[in-house]
């Protein structure tokens, strides 16, 4: 995605969040517009991670616009964008399980960081009432991130996973040996001891 595309997209994104995405709220919950485009182009594109900029600013200005306490949605985002980061490594993008997995943890990664946090400034809400109140949120977040996975895939924007190097050796020379593979990496192999 390119610079200019990432900047229009949360300048959209954090103009919809104060103002029409309050239309679309079910039960008076509406989903992180600029938590879930974030994932969505952290998590599905490799060098996605030039967005995360962009979408604490966008958090940043939500705050504030609206928040109590000015700073701890940006805070709480740019702490769970270390998790997706992890997480974008660790699982296959292609398919809409693992991504929607992460994408539900994500969401409740960043709503008890931000329960945390809110507590440290002496917020007086209790766990269990917070929790009530943002689980729907988390699981409506969930539905905006498979949409915009939907939309993603759909324009056929393919997710840029990294091919790791053994599967790029056994693809060069499928009968080659782990001790072939290791000594053209450069790495001595184990000894092999027999019993």
């Amino acid at each position: 995605m390119s610079l200019r595309g990432v900047i229009i997209t949360f300048t959209l994104a954090f103009l919809f969040q104060q103002s029409l995405l309050e239309l679309f709220a079910v039960g008076g919950h509406a989903p992180h517009l600029i938590l879930c485009l974030g994932f969505g182009i952290v998590f599905y594109f490799h060098e996605g991670y030039r967005a995360i900029p962009w979408a604490i600013g966008a958090m940043l200005l939500s705050d504030i616009c609206s928040a109590r306490y000015v700073g701890v949605g940006a805070l709480s985002l740019f702490l769970t964008f270390a998790a997706v980061m992890l997480l974008r490594y660790e699982l296959n993008t292609e398919r809409w399980q693992p991504t929607l997995a992460a994408g539900l943890a994500y969401s409740l990664c960043y709503t008890l960081i931000y329960f945390i946090l809110m507590r440290l400034l002496g917020d007086p809400m209790h766990l269990w009432y917070f929790l009530g109140q943002s689980l729907p949120v988390v699981l409506y977040d969930g539905a905006v991130i498979m949409l915009i996975y939907g939309i993603f895939r759909l324009r056929g924007v393919e997710p840029e996973n990294e091919e790791p190097v053994d599967i790029a050796l056994a693809e060069q020379d499928p009968l080659m040996t782990f001790e072939e593979a290791a000594r053209s990496l450069g790495i001595d192999p184990p000894p092999v001891t027999e019993e």
